[in-house]
């Protein structure tokens, strides 16, 4: 008997997790965002991410971290892994902080993970 076999589709959502607290990586929101179509990160978090205010953040797409000023230039694609994580800051400056380093650190850490779990569901 002759069988074809089957063929997986790609997947059309973009899995997006929001860290509310980079230090509690279970104080999170997981969404699944179905989309057809190919948006800018920026475009992609204005219209998903509830992140707004001053709060400066980082995001990643399946495991490479952007920063705010890069997310005009890079798209998200159905089948990609979209992390955000709020960059802590301390003191009054905006100089190199061990903080957002941490979180910057926490970020790739966890994308990295829920990536990898998400996947390994499937």
């Amino acid at each position: 008997m002759n069988t074809l076999p089957a063929i997986i589709e790609p997947s059309k959502n973009i899995t997006l997790v929001v860290l509310h607290n980079p230090f509690s990586l279970s104080d999170r929101t997981i969404t699944t965002v179905e989309t057809s179509i190919d948006l800018s990160l920026a475009t992609f978090l204005e219209q998903h991410a509830p992140i707004g205010g001053e709060q400066e953040y980082h995001a990643s797409i399946n495991g490479k971290v952007y920063a705010p000023e890069e997310m005009g230039n890079v798209f998200v694609v159905p089948g990609d892994y979209v992390v955000v994580c709020p960059v802590l800051r301390g003191g009054g400056g905006r100089s190199k902080n061990p903080l957002a380093i941490l979180a910057g650190i926490a970020l790739a850490v966890v994308s990295f993970g829920v990536s990898t779990a998400v996947t390994a569901a499937y």
